[in-house]
């Protein structure tokens, strides 16, 4: 996977700190063969969907092209209200991204029995339709740990809407 143009990113943590978020950036564009860049960083407290004003003016004043979010679990919070429905927290987050406009990575969890599976859990944590919204999820799992403590992990295309699957 190598860069094929620069663009600008922005983080949206809710649950480390950019010191630990860049640090891992680091370690990726070292194992990529690429140069180090920091990214832009906001460590969030509250729903994303009570953000979104802030957000698409820091969006288009910024140039922004691409938007992580850690971890849409986290993101949605509190953004269920008493009798809603099961799916509007994600539903919210879908909204806002939509209002952005911008490609966004977002990162997920998976329950615990879907962690320990030998297959791939295929399936985040919760509503079924954070994983409907997407148009492409992948997965990140160790394949192995070597004797002096590297961890190797696969990256796998678990949804693509258009065509088949990535290898």
């Amino acid at each position: 996977w190598q860069p094929v143009r620069r663009g600008r990113g922005l983080i949206l943590d809710w649950e480390t700190d950019q010191e630990t978020l860049n640090r891992r950036v680091r370690m990726v564009c070292r194992g990529a063969g690429i140069p180090y860049v920091p990214i832009d960083y906001v460590a969030c407290d509250g729903p994303l969907a009570d953000q979104v004003e802030w957000l698409l003016e820091r969006v288009q004043e910024d140039d922004v092209d691409l938007i992580g979010i850690d971890s849409v679990e986290a993101a949605m919070q509190g953004s269920r209200s008493d009798g809603s429905d099961l799916n509007d927290a994600a539903g919210k987050v879908n909204q806002v991204l939509r209002k952005l406009g911008r490609a966004a990575i977002l990162v997920d969890h998976v329950n615990a029995i879907s962690a320990a599976s030998k297959g791939l859990a295929g399936k985040a944590y919760g509503s079924i339709f954070k994983r409907n919204w997407v148009r492409m999820s992948y997965e990140l799992k160790r394949v192995h740990e070597t004797g002096d403590g590297d961890k190797h992990l696969g990256i796998y295309c678990t949804k693509r809407n258009n065509g088949a699957r990535f290898d």
